[in-house]
């Protein structure tokens, strides 16, 4: 069990009532403003540029062994409203097909498929299924990146040759 201090605790709480997000990274917190009306107009725009998938159609295009890109989020993660965006403008020189798998709808079904047969452990996670049935995760990370390393980093990753 981890305990958390009050403090803590009243920090936490502070950040999601006046909408900031509050991270602690290498013992550091760190603050961000954020543009809710803005983060949900940049997400919706980008969400028409993937194809929505269920666990059925995943499980289909595994078995073809045809190699795909799937981003596992969900509408109310505020790391997956920022990554979303940030995805499709990176894939718009290298064109891939991009899926997205909604853990929140049909809640249960999804989140256990997601953790229990791609091993999700986080949101967002980036996957690409090779046709050899290998998984490549490309993990988003708010903390270490700056945004161009990010986005050199995806760029990367949707490039990157099968083994």
């Amino acid at each position: 069990m981890i305990t958390i201090p009050i403090n803590w605790m009243f920090i936490f709480l502070i950040g999601i009532i006046s909408n900031i997000r509050i991270q602690l990274s290498k013992g550091v917190i760190k603050t961000k403003f954020l543009n809710l009306k803005k983060l949900h107009g940049e997400y919706n725009k980008a969400l028409k540029s993937v194809e929505l998938v269920s666990v059925s159609d995943i499980k289909k295009m595994r078995e073809t062994g045809t190699p795909f890109f799937l981003l596992v989020g969900r509408k109310t993660c505020l790391d997956c409203r920022d990554f979303l965006p940030l995805l499709v403008s990176e894939n718009k020189s290298s064109k891939k097909k991009l899926y997205y798998l909604d853990v929140e709808k049909d809640l249960e079904k999804n989140r256990n498929y997601a953790k229990n047969n791609l091993k999700i452990e986080f949101l967002p996670t980036f996957l690409k299924f090779n046709k050899n049935g290998k998984i490549d995760k490309y993990n988003h990370s708010i903390e270490n990146d700056t945004i161009g390393q990010e986005k050199i980093r995806i760029q990367e990753f949707l490039a990157k040759e099968e083994k």
